[in-house]
This record gives structure tokens, C-alpha cells and sequence, in this order.
């Protein structure tokens, strides 16, 4: 039997802290794999160590929503969560709207499949007459989903002829002589 069917047997008895504790601990490393899996697929600026914090929410929340009755593991249950609450947080820090994103994969696929039955690179009227579009709404489509480049300010200081990773407020601020 899972040990948290038999902590917990009723959606009416509240799990207490000590136990909710152990649970967090013992399916850690689950978080991490998930999290781990999720990173390989995101660019270098979302740190994986954000995705486990939004994991670890999931977890938490489906140690308090998990219904035994269900006759479901708890861990198969957690998986979803745990995967649902890290997809939350990355949707919640992209500003780009859902329908512009899918717009822009669409665009990809497009492209990809023009050019296949083409033998070559299909030109923008190629790709817009495929989507049934006028030129500019076909532009006005490009401009919304183009790519944003994203930097950390904090790279923006350089390195010191040391190799040391340079502080941008010193480097505006100079040196006092």
C-alpha cells in the first residue's frame, strides 16, 4: 500500500505538517527529474532551480488534493501536478500571448513543410498564399511572433582583465582617483 494512502485514507482528515514534510522530502528527487526534463527543452535564462520551486508548489498541492478513493497512485498523481504547476510558473513568465505562440510554430511547420515539397526555401507569398492570407496580414503575423532576445543586466558589467565577472554599477559609477 502507498504510505501516503495510509497517512492518508479520507478527504475529510488534514495531513499534518510533519507528514506533509516527509512526503516533500521523499519525492525531491522526482521533482528534480521532472524539472531536469523540462529545462533540457527552455533557452539557458530559466533557471532549472525556479522550475523545482514551481514543482515543489505542485507537490504540496497534490499531497493536500489527493483523494485515495480515486484508487490512483499517489505518485502518478503527483507526477501530473508536480508537471502541471512547473508548466504554470514558465507560462506565467511568458509575455507573449498563447494564440502568438502557436501562430509562430505554425508559421515554423509551414515553412518547413513548403520547403520539403519544394526542394528549397519557400519564399513569404509562397507561405502566405498556403495560409490564405494577405502579404500584410502575413507580415503583421511575422511581426508578432518574431523572436525577443533576453540578456541579464547583470552580464551587461563584463569581466576585469582577471576573469572576474564585473559589477554594471561599478563600471557606471568609475573609479574614484
Amino acid at each position: 500500500m502507498n504510505p501516503y494512502t495510509e497517512k492518508y485514507s479520507s478527504m475529510t482528515k488534514k495531513i499534518n505538517p510533519a507528514e506533509r514534510d516527509s512526503l516533500i522530502i521523499e519525492y525531491s528527487p522526482l521533482i528534480k527529474h521532472i524539472a531536469s526534463r523540462i529545462a533540457v527543452r527552455l533557452p539557458p535564462h530559466i533557471e532549472r532551480d525556479d522550475l523545482i520551486s514551481a514543482g515543489v508548489i505542485g507537490l504540496i498541492d497534490a499531497i493536500e488534493k489527493y483523494d485515495p478513493s480515486k484508487e490512483t497512485k499517489f505518485r502518478t498523481y503527483a507526477e501530473i501536478r508536480i508537471k502541471g504547476s512547473i508548466l504554470d510558473e514558465l507560462r506565467s513568465l511568458d509575455w507573449v500571448p498563447r494564440t502568438v505562440r502557436q501562430k509562430a510554430n505554425n508559421l515554423s511547420s509551414i515553412y518547413a513543410a513548403l520547403e520539403q515539397e519544394l526542394g528549397r526555401a519557400a519564399d513569404d507569398e509562397e507561405v502566405a498564399n498556403h495560409l490564405g492570407i494577405s502579404m500584410e496580414e502575413f507580415h503583421e503575423t511575422l511581426k508578432n511572433s518574431s523572436g525577443v532576445s533576453l540578456f541579464s543586466i547583470e552580464d551587461l558589467g563584463g569581466k576585469s582583465s582577471d576573469g572576474e565577472k564585473r559589477d554594471l554599477l561599478e563600471c557606471l559609477a568609475g573609479t574614484k582617483e
